[in-house]
């Protein structure tokens, strides 16, 4: 897994969220896993994850600066969407995931201004990954949200994937 140990080497940390996963397949990439035994996001994980992202910091007894924000609009993230399309999803089970991406990346200032926007990048896979959209080529939400439908485009039922591993 040296792409992995190259990522985490940059200073990136692996949040993982596994739909309609009970097992912990992505444990071995990921820092953080969260797994949903459907293909929904709930509430809390979507929580934990802004949790993770910009934690509440104890008060300073003599504040200095500003504190690291707890409205998502304000955070400046990069982050990778690694979604499956082989036979193991649907194009059913695609769209359901692309809804969840859209409600939670919903919360977030899409964008590519630096201070308080967040770049999103799309890879799919099954037997071979694919860069679907990168960090730069998402400017705002409405592309973001197309992407994430588009995805549905992608589903091959002959594939039957297994690489994401490797």
């Amino acid at each position: 897994m040296p792409i992995v140990t190259q990522i985490r080497n940059s200073g990136v940390k692996i949040i993982s969220v596994g739909l309609n996963q009970t097992t912990e397949i992505f444990s071995d990439i990921s820092d953080r896993l969260f797994l949903s035994s459907t293909y929904n996001i709930s509430a809390n994980i979507s929580n934990e994850i802004i949790e993770l992202i910009c934690p509440i910091p104890p008060p300073p007894e003599e504040p200095m600066g500003t504190l690291c924000s707890q409205n998502s609009q304000n955070a400046w993230l990069d982050v990778a969407v690694i979604i499956d399309i082989s036979n193991a999803m649907s194009t059913r089970y695609l769209s359901e995931a692309a809804g969840q991406l859209d409600t939670l990346f919903r919360l977030f200032t899409i964008g590519q201004q630096p201070k308080h926007s967040t770049r999103v990048g799309i890879i799919t896979f099954g037997s071979d990954a694919t860069v679907r959209e990168s960090l730069i080529n998402t400017t705002n939400f409405d592309n973001l949200q197309t992407a994430f439908f588009d995805i549905t485009n992608f589903y091959d039922p002959n594939d039957k994937g297994g690489n994401i591993l490797k």
